[in-house]
């Protein structure tokens, strides 16, 4: 996101509310293609009319359905672009790194990156939607000041973390290996065998 905060809210807002509604209605997850077609339309309308001023705000939004993962673009002047993204030779552990690497490069000088302004969620075919906890991005942060790779404690026994979430009371766990394909680099490989 970059841009208007109030305008990445309500923008933000309207997409919840059209996954709700899409998976109330219809008992499935809301594509992500047909999701971005919508903001745009939504964006579209404040760029026609004299009385409204455009969302000013660009967004960067990521999923995945059955057509595999997907990361678009969007622009004020409500554009989208899908993007493509390939992982070779990179484990989730990696990915993240990376990620919390070109985050701390995009800060201003006298902000630092902590567990307040950065969240990592890990979302694809294998894995369940997952937010890593405050103990699981400490481990990220402090692996970036130091300039290594984050150690996997005893009680991990090699995994990012055990993540748990509540679904209409409902709770699921979901563990993350670093070991294994990142979800773009398995969804990349499936296909490749189709």
């Amino acid at each position: 996101m970059t841009g208007i905060t109030t305008d990445t809210r309500v923008l933000c807002h309207y997409m919840r509310q059209e996954c709700i509604n899409h998976k109330h209605s219809y008992d499935r997850n809301h594509p992500v293609g047909r999701l971005i077609n919508l903001l745009k339309l939504k964006m579209q309308v404040c760029t026609q009319r004299y009385d409204r001023r455009p969302y000013g705000v660009g967004l960067l939004v990521a999923g995945y359905d059955d057509q595999g993962p997907h990361i678009y673009q969007t622009c004020p002047s409500a554009n989208f672009y899908d993007c493509k993204a390939m992982a070779i030779d990179c484990n989730l552990s990696d990915l993240i790194n990376h990620g919390v690497r070109a985050l701390t490069g995009t800060l201003p000088n006298e902000t630092k990156l902590n567990n307040k302004n950065l969240s990592i969620c890990v979302v694809g075919k294998n894995y369940k939607f997952h937010c890593l906890d405050e103990n699981e991005l400490e481990k990220y942060i402090i692996a970036e000041i130091v300039g290594t790779q984050p150690t996997s404690s005893a009680s991990d026994s090699s995994e990012v973390g055990v993540g748990r979430t509540e679904r209409h009371g409902e709770e699921q766990s979901s563990t993350l290996n670093p070991q294994d394909p990142t979800p773009v680099e398995s969804a990349t490989e499936d296909r490749r065998m189709q």
